[in-house]
């Protein structure tokens, strides 16, 4: 799922830069990358996906994810959520809440998804899990670096309409 965010991101580069009637001002900077909002957005990033990963490890938490499992992904989407404003820095307020949103209703489709043809994997769940991780992160570069942030809302609401008319069009589509 982060290479396609950061494909998604490369394609409203190309958009904005040779398609665009009147592209956006938004030049490719790596100096974006280096902001202590963008530190915290990361920390809360591997902080949220290790507590997930480790939930059943943790006194109390386990716990309250066994009682309310509801509210507990609620927070958790919550943080994830806020952690992707809190590193979209300079992007328009709107914008930021809308990617985060569409991140988190993308994530859960996703994972939800119909899995027919799942083999064992070749890796260990450790090394999965840190390789997700990273690749989260060097996505949310690729946004922060490479994707106008109007374009980039554009192409990100193409792809989750495009995804929900093929849920719907799915037979083997059950909540």
């Amino acid at each position: 799922m982060a290479a396609f965010v950061a494909l998604i991101a490369l394609g409203a580069r190309v958009e904005n830069d040779f398609r665009a009637e009147h592209p956006e001002p938004w030049p490719i900077s790596y100096k974006r990358l280096i902001d202590w909002r963008v530190a915290a957005a990361i920390v809360i990033y591997v902080t949220i996906n290790s507590t997930i990963y480790y939930v059943y490890f943790i006194p109390g938490l386990c716990d309250g994810y066994i009682v309310y499992p509801a509210a507990t992904m609620v927070l958790a989407n919550l943080i994830y959520g806020s952690g992707i404003v809190i590193g979209l820095r300079g992007w328009p307020l709107p914008a930021a809440v809308f990617v985060a949103l569409s991140i988190i209703v993308r994530s859960y489709i996703f994972g939800h998804a119909s899995m027919r043809h799942v083999q064992e994997t070749n890796l260990s769940a450790g090394i999965s899990e840190t390789l997700a991780i990273v690749a989260g992160i060097l996505s949310g570069s690729a946004v922060l670096v490479l994707a106008p942030p109007k374009a980039f809302c554009r192409r990100l609401t193409y792809m989750l309409v495009g995804v929900a008319v093929m849920v719907g069009l799915s037979e083997n589509f059950c909540l």
